[in-house]
């Protein structure tokens, strides 16, 4: 869940000056606040979503406001940027309610879908993939015209259907839509980034890793990590700047903890330990924690001893380090187990072995990320 330290948006949820104190230094994220206060995860997640809806309606109306008076209200389709017209909302393709009389255009492979949205060379396009049956607006709209089975949508009406074959499951029906969008002999230069929608994410969900033992267990992946990344044909674009790692009790309590004293000593110790593996302790804030990393310290303690190490991959964020437990989305007819592997080989440089047995597994957020805990020891290659 993205940190909302930065945030000036007045929020609906009432916090006090310590709070705000807090979140503006960056020791702590709105969202962490929230659950101190005694809200549920899922009271945190209602009130985030209502607040980012709110920014992006003002966010749209203020885009909308600036087109007028450069366009002075001519042929963009009233309000919304889009070709549906109407007053949808600000948006790719303008996808607001005017889209809901934009024309459905159904193709069935890569190329079609070039040609409809008229993509040209090194030009960039995310794609979204929906699930066979799903419920999802968009989605089902486009059904009436493209029929049942997986969905890609593009945007501005254009949805892929690829072929399916008599008694496919979601697994072989995401493969064949694999092959439709990203081809091994692709030569047209145009990048496709197919995502899985909340609806696919159901049946199999993205993945990430935690890594844990004792020093002697991690420090070989964490000399892997720096051997590699110093090699042009061993880094990957998506490479942390760095890895460490942390006792789990540390992680815990500086990015958990409420009472200030605590926090302060929790912090200053997480410091020592990155100052430890040459992380400089010199900047204008704290180390923060991403999404994973939070969701997974609040979700189970039991799983990670206290005196356990974590492996983290660190980027440099100038102002401070941000600090996370590597992973991602997984990719059509990926595993999230598969998925897990390989984000942290991409963004850590290491490999997990293949006969690597995971302590166990946590589901974080919406339950559309699972974790992996994985033993050091018997995860070297």
């Amino acid at each position: 869940m993205a940190d909302r330290g930065n945030q000036t948006t007045p929020f609906t949820a009432r916090l006090t000056d310590f709070d705000d104190a807090l979140i503006k230094r960056g020791i702590c994220s709105r969202e962490q606040c929230l659950l101190a206060k005694g809200m549920s995860e899922d009271q945190v997640l209602d009130t985030l979503v209502k607040e980012e809806v709110e920014i992006q309606t003002l966010d749209a109306l203020a885009t909308a406001t600036r087109a007028l008076r450069v366009d002075g209200g001519s042929d963009r389709g009233g309000r919304g940027r889009g070709k549906g017209g109407g007053k949808g909302r600000v948006g790719r393709g303008g996808r607001g309610k005017g889209d809901r009389n934009q024309r459905i255009q159904v193709v069935n492979d890569r190329a079609g879908l070039i040609a409809a949205a008229q993509l040209r060379r090194d030009e960039k396009r995310d794609v979204k993939v929906h699930a066979a049956g799903c419920s999802c607006g968009p989605a089902r709209r486009a059904r009436e015209a493209a029929g049942a089975g997986l969905l890609a949508e593009v945007g501005r009406g254009i949805w892929v259907r690829a072929g399916e074959a008599e008694g496919d499951d979601r697994v072989a029906a995401e493969r064949r839509m694999a092959a439709a969008l990203l081809p091994h002999d692709s030569t047209d230069g145009v990048r496709l980034k197919v995502k899985c929608s909340i609806c696919l994410l159901k049946h199999e969900p993205n993945g990430c890793v935690a890594l844990v033992g004792a020093a002697d267990d991690l420090d070989p992946f964490v000399a892997r990590f720096y051997a590699n990344r110093a090699r042009a044909d061993r880094t990957h674009e998506d490479a942390a700047d760095a890895v460490a790692t942390v006792p789990f009790s540390i992680l815990r309590r500086a990015f958990t903890a409420t009472e200030p004293s605590e926090l302060d000593r929790a912090l200053d110790q997480l410091a020592s330990c990155l100052a430890r593996v040459g992380l400089s302790a010199a900047r204008d804030a704290p180390p923060r924690a991403q999404h994973h990393l939070t969701s997974f310290l609040r979700k189970e303690r039991a799983v990670v001893k206290d005196d356990e190490l974590l492996f983290l991959i660190c980027y440099d964020d100038d102002s401070h380090w941000t600090l996370d437990l590597p992973g991602g989305k997984r990719h059509l007819a990926e595993t999230a187990w598969a998925a897990a592997r390989r984000e942290i080989t991409e963004e850590a440089l290491v490999e997990i072995a293949a006969t690597a047995k995971p302590r166990a597994t946590v589901a974080l957020g919406d339950k559309d990320m699972r974790c992996f805990v994985v033993d050091a020891a018997a995860a070297t290659v």
